[in-house]
């Protein structure tokens, strides 16, 4: 968020899933299959506090509870030096109408519009890297909850002057095509192309063309721009810029990230990327009515 959504040629965990599958990196050095779990407490907490927003019932049901359980384990990993296979749970829809809440810990609409996915990814020779994933969707309609399935493929190719070029299409059911087109601009069967260059002072710029060879009317072809420079190794700083070629207002974003938990680990448990422990991002978006801010603050401890 805080890079603008530049984010088809980035490297990461769980985030990458929801971009580019062929990104998704766990550890440094892998040896052997591992197993990776997170979770998520404050979910488990929301889920427990007020169970009839869940399904609206009061009492606990196989709903209920297979529900609070997306809430609380958000992803499951088993990666090994070459290949990994991934499922990422109850990933919230980034419809703004459904995702903005007036109280704190409350999971109104949470059921009735989220989806997760089934991905995998293999890397060949340490230069390319393709993945795939499969989705389950659900949303809220005025006829009842709605489901469906969509599906992702992607490719990464990384050079040796620290380019990394990624590739991926996305196609979400037909019945929700506009899935995450508002917030995240992921248009239905459509092409986006990523880059982004790591320089050895820890610097990243990456810039995406999203919704290449898509065949909608509406112009929504984009240029996504964002970058991130490390500064120690407890702080980074993001920023991004898009322009909304459907309302023509420009988005802004900033962000940043504090604690980099791979300084004190051994090598055999380090990410192959900085693992924040907190994490803020801003966005600005010119409406013609009113300006909106998007904040977004996330906590990560890794054990």
């Amino acid at each position: 968020m805080a890079m603008g959504g530049a984010f088809m040629a980035v490297e990461d965990h769980l985030p990458a899933l929801l971009y580019n599958p062929a990104n998704f990196a766990l550890f440094v050095d892998p040896q052997g299959a591992r197993l990776t779990a997170f979770f998520n407490p404050m979910g488990l907490a929301t889920a427990l506090s007020r169970p009839e927003h869940l399904h609206g019932r009061a009492q606990w049901q196989t709903g209920e509870v297979a529900t609070a359980l997306e809430l609380f384990v958000r992803g499951l990993a088993i990666a090994g030096r070459a290949f990994a296979v991934v499922a990422f749970f109850g990933e919230e829809s980034p419809a703004p109408e459904f995702a903005e809440r007036s109280r704190f810990l409350e999971a109104r609409h949470y059921a009735s519009n989220q989806y997760s996915l089934l991905a995998g990814r293999m890397r060949f020779g340490g230069r390319v890297a393709i993945g795939g994933s499969v989705g389950l969707y659900y949303q809220d309609t005025p006829t009842g909850r709605q489901w469906g399935v969509g599906s992702s493929y992607g490719v990464a190719l990384i050079s040796t002057s620290n380019i990394r070029i990624g590739v991926s299409y996305w196609s979400f059911p037909k019945e929700m095509p506009d899935y995450r087109r508002q917030t995240e601009r992921l248009v239905h069967e459509a092409v986006n192309l990523g880059i982004a260059y790591q320089t050895r002072f820890g610097l990243l710029m990456a810039m995406d063309i999203r919704n290449l060879g898509e065949e909608a009317n509406l112009p929504v072809r984009e240029l996504h721009f964002g970058a991130e420079q490390k500064l120690f190794s407890w702080l980074v700083v993001r920023g991004g810029y898009f322009r909304d070629r459907l309302t023509h207002g420009d988005l802004f974003s900033a962000g940043v990230g504090l604690i980099d938990q791979n300084k004190w680990r051994p090598q055999r448990r380090r990410l192959r990327v900085p693992d924040w422990a907190v994490q803020y991002a801003l966005r600005y978006e010119q409406q013609s009515i009113h300006d909106v801010y998007h904040h977004a603050l996330t906590f990560l401890i890794r054990l």
